[in-house]
């Protein structure tokens, strides 16, 4: 839940933290979980080496890495951080939402 919930924020009622975990759950079903072994570590170390990164970020692009067997080009990264996309892009990853996207002109946060 951290992906929606920003530290020291609470934007959701019970009910709307009750159907995003429900959501969640089920996207959980689909997708596939890398873990942090040797072969992504090895990639971490070699990414932080290559691209300014945080260490968690070096993880997370490295184990895409290790998803696409070290063929990245065209492959879908979905990633809102500027540092790792443009890693990602470096990498050559497909990044979702599109650039374009993200120029668009952002709407008022709720207060």
């Amino acid at each position: 839940m951290s992906c929606l919930i920003s530290k020291g924020e609470d934007p959701f009622d019970t009910s709307d933290e009750e159907h995003a975990r429900a959501i969640l759950a089920r996207l959980a079903t689909a997708w596939t979980e890398i873990v942090p072994s040797q072969a992504v570590r090895d990639h971490a170390a070699h990414t932080l080496q290559w691209h300014p990164l945080r260490a968690a970020d070096g993880l997370q692009l490295a184990a895409a890495l290790v998803w696409v067997q070290g063929q990245p080009i065209g492959q879908p990264f979905v990633c809102l951080d500027h540092r790792l996309r443009a890693a990602a892009q470096r990498e050559g990853f497909l990044l979702i939402p599109s650039p374009q996207f993200l120029q668009a002109p952002t709407l008022p946060q709720r207060f």
